[in-house]
């Protein structure tokens, strides 16, 4: 689906962790040219009435499964207390000058299941440790150097919000 953007896609079957009572997990390794591969991981699983999800996008598929695993792990033990009325938090501080739809304008667009061609030169990976992101964009004029600069510190900075939360 990504190969006529200019992006190489592998996907493999993997060994679901141990929770749930039915289980699946996928990888997908999607290859940017003249940038690091982007390995993401996507493991779903049941536990009683619910379906859960867990999503890592990491530089290596190794590296992606193994937080999956553990992820998925957490995601069903919070399950567990949120059941049991035991689950405390707090809410996520959202950093200022972020918005829902940031990058909308800008990425493929198109109606559903339709897009618009993309160069992957305006195609910006960044990843800081066990954490990735990678944002395609997409114009009607060309992108500029100093576009795809602008949209790296975002991005980076978006990257270092996740990370420190």
């Amino acid at each position: 689906m990504l190969e006529p953007y200019g992006l190489a896609v592998t996907v493999k079957a993997l060994k679901p962790a141990k929770v749930g009572t039915r289980r699946f997990a996928e990888g997908s390794t999607i290859t940017v040219p003249n940038a690091v591969p982007l390995s993401v991981v996507d493991e779903q699983f049941t536990d009683g009435r619910y379906v859960l999800h867990v999503d890592v996008a990491a530089g290596s598929l190794s590296v992606a499964a193994h937080l999956a695993g553990k992820l998925a792990r957490t995601l069903d033990h919070r399950l567990r207390l949120a059941e049991a009325g035991r689950l405390r938090g707090k809410p996520v501080k959202v950093p200022a000058n972020l918005h829902a739809g940031a990058f909308t304008s800008g990425a493929l667009t198109g109606v559903p299941g339709q897009f618009t061609q993309v160069d992957v030169s305006g195609a910006v990976a960044l990843s800081s440790g066990r954490a990735a992101d990678l944002v395609l964009v997409a114009g009607q004029t060309p992108l500029q150097s100093s576009d795809v600069l602008n949209l790296a510190q975002i991005t980076a900075n978006r990257l270092d919000t996740g990370l420190a939360g």
